[in-house]
């Protein structure tokens, strides 16, 4: 059923996670011991969010996917490593709006990354990397956030916080996961995400409406 493929899915990101944790640990201890780190990362009690209808899976995802790239893309040119930081940011953000705070931290992280790197103008470095973080994660967050779900996307917390009303061309409001997060967890059978991976399935008004 449809709750089974999104659990596959959960655990499909979960698993995904493992060689971004495995190249962090490699930074600072041997191959053995990263894989061990890698594989108890995700067999831990944080692993019973897959079998749940949340979204917590791919945001962990996404974490560790912009915490590989944090420290590994150091020698990348400082427009190039903001604006894939801010597209990490910018997808987490589709999934949970907690990536709203992490976002305060990777700004303070580029500004001093481009001092701690000591170059001749330090201040015109971090504007770069956060001009070019902002922009593209803006980028990302909004304008999939558009995409998949209309107007209901442009909103940061999307229509489970805000004001409850109709997503013109988006989901419908009577779903209360519609919004931004759903297109992360797949709350609605007609979402492209899940279409694309072969997950179809009848949209949740449809199964509201047999059980009348």
């Amino acid at each position: 059923g449809y709750l089974d493929c999104t659990r596959m899915l959960n655990i499909a990101a979960m698993v995904a996670a493992v060689p971004f944790i495995y190249m962090l640990s490699r930074r600072v201890a041997g191959r053995a011991l990263s894989w061990w780190v890698a594989v108890l990362a995700v067999l831990g009690p944080v692993n019973t969010y897959t079998a749940y209808f949340m979204p917590e899976s791919t945001y962990l995802l996404l974490f560790w996917i912009l915490a590989w790239y944090a420290l590994k893309g150091g020698h990348a040119r400082l427009i190039t490593y903001g604006a894939v930081l801010g597209a990490i940011i910018g997808a987490m953000g589709l999934v949970k709006a907690h990536a709203a705070f992490l976002a305060v931290a990777v700004v303070a992280f580029l500004a001093f990354r481009a001092f701690v790197l000591k170059s001749q103008r330090p201040l015109h470095g971090a504007l770069v990397s956060l001009a070019a973080f902002i922009a593209a994660a803006l980028l990302v967050r909004f304008g999939l956030g558009y995409l998949f779900g209309g107007s209901a996307g442009l909103s940061l917390f999307g229509q489970i916080y805000g004001s409850g009303g109709p997503a013109a061309g988006g989901l419908p409001a009577a779903d209360l996961r519609a919004g931004p997060r759903a297109v992360a967890r797949g709350d609605r059978g007609d979402i492209p995400a899940r279409a694309a991976v072969g997950c179809g399935a009848r949209p949740a008004h449809g199964r509201a409406e047999r059980r009348h």
